[in-house]
């Protein structure tokens, strides 16, 4: 899937958040599964009956409004950031990873963390797939992490999101760009818990 698709997606992703849970039935794929950091809420929330369930609950009991931005994509692989509001008017930054199948989420990674309210980092200037990769590679163990899955590439962008595993088995997400041959960290999440999938 092209940006362009990947921006209507993630945009209708956060629609069905904020305000039509029946979104779920055109973005998911049935046998859908879910991960979030923080927990095991969304464990069994498998395929778009019951993830609109679960949002409708979350919509009337929560009441965040959600909002895209800072896209990585890579195929069928992608990852952005999102900011929520909650009622009150706190701000919490979050990160989505998703694989597609047929052009709907297949498998989502959900991160929260404190609010990002620094000004999002222009493009990396590096655009060759291969140096992306290995400089992503190499921070993976610099900073003592195992890369799970795959890197998600974003040439176009310079951008790279790599799921990761911690040393003590905890699951984390790190955006990334490269410029002028380093690794600029954008954003970096590490969860409660281990991935399940």
């Amino acid at each position: 899937m092209d940006i362009d698709g990947i921006t209507e997606l993630t945009t209708t992703w956060c629609r069905m958040w904020n305000e039509d849970a029946a979104l779920a039935h055109q973005l998911m794929t049935d046998d859908c599964v879910q991960w979030w950091s923080g927990g095991p809420d969304l464990d069994a929330v498998v395929g778009p009956a019951a993830q609109e369930a679960f949002v409708r609950t979350a919509q009337t009991q929560i009441g965040n409004v959600f909002r895209p931005r800072l896209y990585v994509a890579d195929d069928d692989m992608f990852a952005y950031l999102w900011d929520a509001t909650s009622p009150d008017g706190t701000v919490v930054t979050g990160i989505d990873v998703n694989a597609l199948s047929h052009n709907r989420v297949r498998e989502n990674w959900t991160f929260v963390g404190p609010h990002r309210d620094a000004q999002d980092q222009p493009l990396g200037d590096v655009h060759d797939r291969d140096t992306l990769a290995t400089a992503a590679s190499r921070w993976a163990v610099t900073m003592g992490h195992s890369v799970h899955r795959r890197l998600i590439i974003d040439a176009r962008s310079g951008r790279i999101a790599m799921l990761r595993t911690t040393s003590d088995g905890a699951g984390g997400v790190d955006l990334l760009a490269v410029g002028d041959g380093t690794v600029e960290p954008i954003w970096s999440v590490t969860g409660k818990r281990a991935f399940r999938y």
